[in-house]
């Protein structure tokens, strides 16, 4: 990888964190502030209307950005006529997002306020939606570091509306509200940035490129509807079976875990152009980037699942009070999803961009079918336990198979102690940690990470070699990122 691509990647991933730890900073205060001043009720209320409106969010893009990416990363001449065609795309399926959302809250019986909170939080994925055209543009050109600033201004806007929800004492619907304003911005600020690479919106609609679109998206989109759905359909089948209050208990554990992904999903996010570009002539390149990270990010993510298993108590207890002690338990279940996700990743960034993207389709469609069919035998048995071990247990069916299928479509060599050696270090951590079970929490996180650490030098997953690579991948030189 050249240098220059090494500077883009690593600002790129910084910038992506960025913006993604402020949007889960604020997102957690958000569901902080419900649960303390406006009761798990609330909370569950609210969990219940932003899963909807998340979830159909997932399809609002029909699949086409990771194809515009895909497609623009290798020819940036293509970009005026895919900004023109994807934002009438989107314009369209927007508005027919509206009438979904509304349709599945009246077929789900959802009370009024509900109902009026689906409907102002449709326009959400409206313009959500028109922002995603423009962000696919940036991401194909490697131009991310506006997504920082943008979420910067985007966040600011997201507190200052909750800030006054709470000084006037409103309730769902002004939550719900603050969101479709956001999502306004974010559309008039992509706009600006796309407009500095010389791109603006035109209303040329393009026949054949818009069937390309459709026809071409129709596999990401069932990749990313399943995607988003692992990590929703557990509280939509809870709030079809328990009450609200009982749902905000799940939902301040579940909240917490999926705000722990950010740097695995900037990483993601980041490498995908990279991918893109060079997977058809840089084989042995591809190879090393995506073994290298992704042995980084699995080092990594076991490391935050010690954290919070340990600290659960603290985190609970901290931020949302002594009523959401049963989110404890909740909280070290779901924790084990961090890891699961971390190791799918890259090898479905890889299927994607790489010719495999059907093979993706069929591994989301089945992780998808176990989460429908644990979620529905376990929730009833164990009640939010089951669902906690639904989403973990899909989740690793689905990591698995996108392991599997992208090493054996792209011959890459699999290092059986570089794979083993991070969860039996783990492992033997917690098991230490359990040993300490009389202690305080933050000193079991410390011994059981100290010998975490320990033991991942001595099987040597990790060296000298690494410590100096991650100093390159925070500092790109002439060396390069491999």
């Amino acid at each position: 990888m050249t240098d220059g691509t090494a500077h883009r990647f690593i600002r790129n991933v910084k910038v992506l964190t960025l913006s993604n730890v402020l949007y889960r900073v604020v997102s957690i205060g958000v569901s902080v502030y419900l649960a303390r001043d406006l009761g798990a009720g609330v909370l569950g209320q609210y969990a219940e209307v932003m899963n909807i409106l998340t979830l159909f969010l997932a399809f609002a893009d029909l699949g086409v950005t990771n194809y515009v990416i895909m497609e623009v990363s290798q020819q940036r001449q293509l970009s005026q006529t895919y900004l023109n065609n994807f934002f009438l795309l989107q314009l369209l399926t927007g508005s027919a997002m509206i009438v979904l959302i509304m349709g599945m809250g009246i077929a789900s019986g959802y009370s009024t306020l509900l109902l009026s909170a689906l409907f102002i939080g449709s326009f959400g994925p409206f313009f959500a939606g028109l922002s995603t055209v423009y962000n696919a543009l940036l991401s194909a050109h490697e131009y991310l570091h506006p997504f920082g600033i943008i979420e910067m201004i985007c966040m600011t806007v997201f507190f200052a509306g909750n800030l006054l929800v709470v000084l006037l004492h409103e309730g769902l619907l002004a939550l719900v509200t603050v969101t479709v304003v956001v999502a306004v911005v974010k559309v008039l600020l992509g706009r600006r940035w796309v407009a500095k690479i010389n791109l603006s919106v035109r209303f040329v609609v393009d026949r054949i490129a818009l069937l390309k679109l459709l026809r071409y998206g129709f596999p990401f989109l069932i990749i990313n509807g399943t995607h988003f759905a692992l990590q929703r359909l557990d509280v939509l089948f809870l709030s079809w079976n328990v009450s609200d209050v009982t749902v905000g208990i799940y939902a301040a554990a579940s909240r917490l875990i999926f705000a722990s992904l950010f740097f695995i999903s900037a990483v993601g996010a980041a490498l995908y152009p990279v991918f893109s570009r060079i997977i058809a002539t840089e084989h042995d390149t591809v190879e090393q980037l995506f073994h290298r990270a992704n042995r980084y990010l699995f080092i990594l993510s076991m490391a935050v699942t010690l954290f919070v298993y340990f600290c659960a108590p603290l985190i609970v207890q901290g931020l949302y009070g002594e009523y959401f002690m049963d989110s404890i338990v909740l909280l070290r279940i779901l924790a084990w999803f961090v890891p699961l996700f971390g190791l799918g990743v890259l090898p479905s960034n890889v299927l994607m961009v790489g010719g495999g993207v059907w093979k993706a389709v069929w591994i989301s469609i089945f992780s998808l079918i176990v989460i429908i069919v644990a979620e529905l035998i376990l929730i009833p048995l164990f009640g939010l336990k089951g669902a906690a071990v639904g989403v973990i247990i899909a989740e690793a069916a689905a990591m698995v198979l996108y392991f599997v299928f992208a090493v054996r479509e792209f011959h890459y060599t699999v290092s059986i102690r570089s794979l083993l050696g991070i969860p039996a270090a783990a492992a033997f951590a917690f098991l230490v940690g359990m040993f300490l079970t009389s202690y305080h929490p933050a000193f079991q996180f410390v011994i059981a990470f100290g010998f975490y650490i320990s033991l991942l030098f001595a099987l040597g997953n990790i060296s000298k070699i690494d410590i100096l690579q991650l100093r390159i991948l925070l500092h790109p030189n002439s060396e390069g990122l491999v």
